[in-house]
């Protein structure tokens, strides 16, 4: 899951660079700007992803009381788990790996939320007191990508 999931994110990333190098003036990006007169902060893409969908709810409740709103969560699974319920025939590495995989797992969730920097450190510590440290396996993934333009946000 992860080694797919990091190669997306660097796909979007360079994406991403390639864009800021041809922002124009107007546009918001994720240093701070303006729209429509008005200040605009520095925005970024908060991802959490966690196969312990028990925790999903006591997370966002946090979030709500510290003053994130606005987050979206997603079902999601792993390469694993996709290639598992694949009917194509697998690749020579996955059957060894077939007998630690649970078909009837239930999906992941995913969390997304446009932040502002300084909400980013409030976003990562309702996690970790919900779910403690990331550093263990299967614990969870967190990350930050920056939001070259924004709209809908206030």
């Amino acid at each position: 899951m992860q080694t797919a999931f990091f190669y997306t994110i660097t796909l979007l990333l360079t994406k991403a660079q390639k864009r800021r190098n041809v922002l124009s003036e107007n546009s918001v990006d994720s240093r701070g700007g303006t729209r429509a007169g008005k200040d605009v902060p520095p925005m970024l893409l908060f991802i959490y992803i966690t196969n312990r969908v028990a925790t999903v709810s006591p997370i966002l409740q946090k979030m709500a009381e510290r003053g994130i709103h606005g987050a979206t969560m997603v079902d999601c699974e792993g390469m694993l788990q996709t290639l598992a319920a694949d009917s194509i025939e697998p690749p020579p590495f996955f059957g060894s790996l077939r007998k630690f995989i649970n078909q009837d797992h239930e999906p992941g969730k995913m969390l997304f939320a446009v932040l502002r920097e300084e909400q980013i450190g409030v976003a990562k510590s309702c996690i970790h007191d919900v779910c403690g440290s990331l550093d263990r396996p299967n614990a969870g993934i967190m990350l930050t990508v920056p939001v070259t333009s924004v709209e809908g946000v206030e």
